[in-house]
């Protein structure tokens, strides 16, 4: 860097207003301001758990769904053949942490009738629920809780579960949540 080159943001601001450091810093004390930028706080989201209910209809593999997918510490893999639904879990978390799924195949969107997914962000349980009726999600709760109490919170709120949101299809339709 070129000696007499700005370097810092109170001597760049400085420059750009053609005025000396000691102005800029005088502005910022009678203002109170503090160019100090905080550490960003650390976001973790971490699986844990997703279910998946319904009713899987065409000519493979027919029938109800009850699947449980658990994630351990780590990383998970995911394998199996072609078009088996490994996109189809993927896509299933991004319908659940978004309210909409990317690219979620309509054939197995309509199988769908109930989707659990247990998390930690930043260290807390919380457990998402989805009802889904023709497609759409019709209810949606967010849960509080030990791990324990959100996986026996799937079809009821277990009484040591805490409910932090509820929504509705109209409220999904609307654009509140």
């Amino acid at each position: 860097m070129n000696e007499g080159t700005p370097t810092t943001l109170v001597e760049r601001i400085a420059a750009s207003a053609s005025c000396p450091v000691q102005a800029v810093e005088q502005t910022l004390n009678d203002y109170s301001l503090n160019l100090t930028t905080t550490n960003r706080r650390h976001r973790s989201l971490r699986l844990d758990r997703l279910r998946i209910r319904g009713d899987k209809a065409g000519e493979v593999e027919p029938g109800s769904i009850d699947e449980t997918f658990m994630f351990d510490l780590g990383v998970t893999v995911i394998a199996a053949g072609n078009l088996r639904g490994k996109t189809g879990i993927l896509e299933v978390l991004t319908l659940v942490l978004r309210g909409e799924g990317r690219n979620l195949q309509a054939d197995v969107l309509s199988w769908l009738k109930a989707i659990s997914l247990d998390v930690h962000i930043n260290g807390q349980p919380i457990g998402f629920r989805l009802s889904l009726d023709n497609s759409e999600i019709t209810q949606g709760l967010i849960l509080a809780g030990t791990s324990g109490d959100l996986a026996a919170s799937d079809d009821s709120t277990a009484s040591s579960a805490n409910e932090l949101a509820r929504g509705f299809h109209q409220c999904w339709a609307e654009g509140c949540v």
